[in-house]
């Protein structure tokens, strides 16, 4: 399960406290484009919360992640 989803409308902010998280973006008939990985420390949702568009990029726990 995603912790953000890309398209979606996002009203939370989360910081990455341990594990590895990766950011991909889709596009239309291919394999969804890796943007890079998040580790501890990074912040997750802030540009959706601030500006009240849609996610920009889907980022899942690739390992265990809180």
């Amino acid at each position: 399960m995603p912790v953000v989803k890309e398209g979606v409308t996002g009203d939370s902010l989360f910081v990455a406290l341990e594990g590895v998280l990766e950011a991909t973006v889709q596009h239309a008939g291919r394999q969804p484009t890796v943007l890079g990985r998040l580790k501890a420390g990074d912040v997750i949702g802030e540009i959706s919360l601030l500006t009240g568009e849609a996610q920009s990029a889907t980022v899942i726990a690739v390992t265990s992640a809180v």
